[in-house]
């Protein structure tokens, strides 16, 4: 099951806006946690993306031997995942 977090995730996040609009800071809470649920989204989008780009570049590393496309490959993404590390909750990746 492992949809079911996600499910409880949902149900306590609407839970919190329904508890907000009802102390009438609903529409302030809704606009700052849809920005942060937006920019998170992203943000594992493209950590996700640069996985699969470095597991690309092992496995088609044309020039280079796979050690060094590997290499190659997770020095590229780790610049683009450090940025990236601002927008993640508490500096956690994965």
């Amino acid at each position: 099951m492992d949809g079911l977090p996600a499910v409880q995730k949902m149900v306590l996040c609407w839970a919190l806006y329904v508890l907000l609009f009802f102390k009438g800071t609903g529409q302030k809470a809704v606009l700052v946690i849809f920005i942060h649920g937006t920019i998170e989204i992203s943000s594992i989008i493209i950590a996700g993306g640069l996985r699969a780009d470095t597991g690309q570049k092992l496995d088609v590393s044309g020039h280079y031997t796979r050690l060094e496309g590997l290499i190659r490959g997770a020095k590229d993404s780790l610049k683009i995942v450090l940025a990236l590390v601002a927008f993640f909750p508490g500096g956690r990746l994965f």
